[in-house]
């Protein structure tokens, strides 16, 4: 990899690392200061603003970041046409939220979901002229002002947020601090990078057109995206109460975080690399590879440590009255590690190759296949923890799917990667039982020790990723 790419690598990492150390101490007070029902709230709201975000997303950026740059005026063009549509969508959104703000109020008799959703609807507005800014340059592979853009917002919505609840704006809170944190992200693209489109009688009708067709494709996507992913939580809202609604809500951002925090900053790099690089398929594989044993690497130990622990952690940090949450907790847990911790680096192969339309179509498969399960699952037995493994099998199976079409592109099969990472997933299977063994039949003083030893074997066992990643991270040569 050149220096941009390492550079790249280290301002997404370092500025990572740095921001949600102190979102996630943010977090552990939220999750004092605040209720089961406050996230109760904050789930309704996301359902609702999760559509809208999605629909948002149709990806008129993503057709300028896959396509080959013929020249200069092609690329003004380009970025001409998609800033223009991404300031009409939004402004769009911005309405219909607002709207549904009041629809949701009154006619719901949900004041404080009604809220969230208008407070949350001026981020449109301001991710509007941030996004083109982004994608321009995620095109260069630069990640500097992102990185520092994304830094401000994380530590201004954390500490707002925090702000807000001690001060007993409940679930409010969230929308606040979010709020604030993006106007300041907004604030930092503008000093330091803006685009400011030409008139648009200038539009070239070709680019137009492919910039339009590239964008529905990604709008079905979207909003197919937005009902399987919110497809759990709109049955879990209808069917179980709002309490245990918060503690589904609350096990589901706590499970995800450490692949939040350490795996998804680096999925617009993923993207862009992968567009960048397609062209070269065996050696695009090859590094693809190589990241996702580094995913393993960092996420195996993770992952068991809080799988193991989770009681324990729980009750240290957020006390007991989230003890209700650590089943679904333990077994999102699993879910991430086996898709996000194994397979993120190839989830943009299809994305990158240019084709949303076979997106669209694994997609509705899945929505039609999870409506159909989940539905006869609750019928049969109206349990949370039946149905959310249940969920999480079938969503298993089409993240793979997914990962086996993108393959596809560079000549390779999912069983290809499994084969590549054999190593890294029984290395995972022999910590999980011992580490299963030493918690079940180990007094706790001989489990931290046995513990401590386990975990240096194993990066004993890896070393030469370790040092791969140390030396990396450090800008030496291997």
């Amino acid at each position: 990899m050149n220096s941009k790419i390492r550079k790249s690598l280290q301002y997404i990492f370092f500025g990572n690392i740095f921001s949600k150390i102190i979102s996630f101490a943010g977090s552990i007070l939220l999750a004092r200061l605040l209720f089961p029902d406050d996230y109760g709230y904050l789930l309704k709201a996301q359902i609702i603003t999760g559509f809208i975000q999605i629909v948002g997303n149709v990806g008129f950026e993503n057709f300028y970041l896959q396509e080959p740059i013929q020249s200069e005026e092609y690329r003004k063009k380009i970025l001409d046409i998609t800033s223009k549509l991404r300031f009409l969508l939004n402004f769009i959104l911005f309405i219909l939220q607002f709207l549904i703000s009041y629809l949701i109020e009154y006619y719901l008799n949900s004041p404080i979901v009604a809220r969230l959703l208008r407070i949350f609807s001026f981020i449109y507005i301001i991710n509007a002229i941030t996004q083109i800014n982004m994608y321009i340059l995620r095109k260069e592979l630069d990640y500097r002002i992102e990185t520092l853009a994304n830094v401000t917002r994380d530590l201004a919505s954390t500490f707002f947020k925090v702000l807000f609840a001690w001060l007993g704006l409940g679930a409010l809170s969230f929308a606040y601090g979010a709020l604030i944190g993006n106007f300041l992200r907004m604030l930092v693209f503008i000093k330091h990078k803006f685009y400011l489109p030409s008139k648009w009688k200038n539009h070239d009708p070709d680019i137009f057109k492919k910039v339009i067709f590239f964008g529905k494709h990604s709008f079905f996507v979207g909003v197919l995206s937005y009902f399987n992913n919110q497809l759990d939580k709109m049955f879990v809202s209808k069917y179980f109460t709002n309490k245990e609604v918060g503690f589904y809500s609350f096990s589901n951002q706590y499970s995800l975080m450490p692949f939040n925090y350490l795996a998804a900053p680096f999925a617009s790099f993923f993207l862009s690399y992968s567009a960048n690089r397609k062209e070269n398929k065996k050696l695009l594989f090859d590094k693809l590879i190589q990241i996702s044993k580094i995913l393993i690497f960092i996420f195996t130990p993770i992952t068991i440590f809080l799988f193991f622990y989770a009681s324990e952690i729980f009750h240290f940090l957020f006390s007991d009255k989230w003890n209700q949450a650590i089943p679904y907790f333990k077994v999102l847990l699993l879910y991430y590690f086996f898709t996000l911790g194994i397979f993120y680096p190839f989830i943009g192969l299809i994305t990158a190759h240019g084709r949303p339309d076979i997106l669209t179509k694994i997609s509705l498969s899945r929505l039609i296949t999870m409506l159909l399960i989940l539905s006869l699952a609750l019928h049969i037995k109206k349990s949370l923890y039946t149905f959310l493994i249940v969920f999480v099998i079938i969503s298993t199976f089409f993240y793979w799917i997914k990962v086996h079409i993108g393959l596809k592109f560079l000549n390779k099969k999912l069983w290809n990667v499994f084969f590549r990472i054999k190593k890294e997933i029984i290395a995972f299977g022999i910590l999980f039982l011992f580490t299963s063994f030493l918690k079940e039949f180990s007094p706790n003083y001989l489990n931290l020790i046995i513990g401590f030893f386990l975990i240096l074997t194993y990066l004993t066992v890896n070393k030469n990723i370790l040092l791969f990643l140390i030396n990396y991270f450090l800008n030496k040569k291997k």
